[in-house]
């Protein structure tokens, strides 16, 4: 294992768990009618880089994600962001992971596909985000340690 010790057996929902990390609330997406503003406030809020945009918050399926760059362009343009909408300026489908994806796939598909943020999901439905900080937290923070042998045994 490229990163060694019990740390690569930690799974996505571990990650999201862990009490030393950026994952600060579940409620990191929007809905597809969520305009520009409140999308922009989110994403400061949350201190992620993209957000995942669901159909709706009952079913909370995954239909895209917004990142940075995404509002950024918008602005650019010179478009007001209380007149477009999620659905105006969301990248297609994105790549998701299940809860229990081990961290070392998470990698992988940040780092092969240069994504700074994965949706996690549950039966298709999101629960949570998974960032490059949380990782990099995961990786340095005092705190993984104790949370790895709590969990592991």
């Amino acid at each position: 294992k490229p990163f060694g010790g019990n740390r690569m057996n930690i799974i996505a929902k571990n990650i999201m768990l862990m009490g030393c990390t950026r994952f600060a609330s579940k409620n990191n997406w929007v809905e597809r009618n969520t305009n520009g503003r409140d999308i922009a406030n989110k994403l400061l809020r949350s201190r992620l880089t993209g957000i995942p945009v669901v159909d709706d918050k009952n079913s909370r399926r995954v239909i895209g994600i917004i990142t940075e760059i995404n509002l950024i362009g918008i602005f650019r343009e010179g478009m007001d962001p209380i007149n477009f909408s999620a659905d105006n300026i969301m990248s297609g489908v994105p790549k998701t992971a299940d809860i229990h994806t081990p961290v070392e796939e998470l990698i992988d598909i940040m780092v092969e596909n240069n994504f700074t943020v994965i949706p996690i999901t549950k039966n298709n439905r999101l629960v949570g985000v998974v960032d490059r900080g949380s990782l990099m937290d995961f990786f340095i923070s005092p705190c993984t340690e104790k949370y790895v042998t709590a969990t592991q045994g």
